[in-house]
């Protein structure tokens, strides 16, 4: 199954990182992830400073997800690779 690798340079403003929820909605919509699940991923990306690994059900899907999360505009940088395993 096709895996999507994503980290992600925040840009802080005070005790919050700005810019993030479009990335967590677009994973909660394009990947059917309940809420909390898109978030937690986000989050660990943004203040964890790790790399996550979302396995997807189809190159297809994973190479679209991918694209629209290169799209998103805002101050967060966002890394991808999108791989078949």
């Amino acid at each position: 199954m096709p895996v999507i690798r994503l980290s992600i340079a925040p840009s802080f403003c005070g005790p919050m990182s700005v810019g993030t929820i479009a990335h967590i909605e677009l994973l909660r919509d394009q990947l059917e992830l309940p809420l909390a699940v898109a978030k937690q991923l986000i989050d660990r990306c943004v203040f964890e400073g790790e790399e996550v690994e979302i396995t997807v059900d189809s190159l297809e899907r994973a190479t679209t997800v991918a694209d629209a999360l290169r799209g998103l505009p805002g101050p967060a940088i966002v890394q991808l690779e999108v791989e078949a395993n």
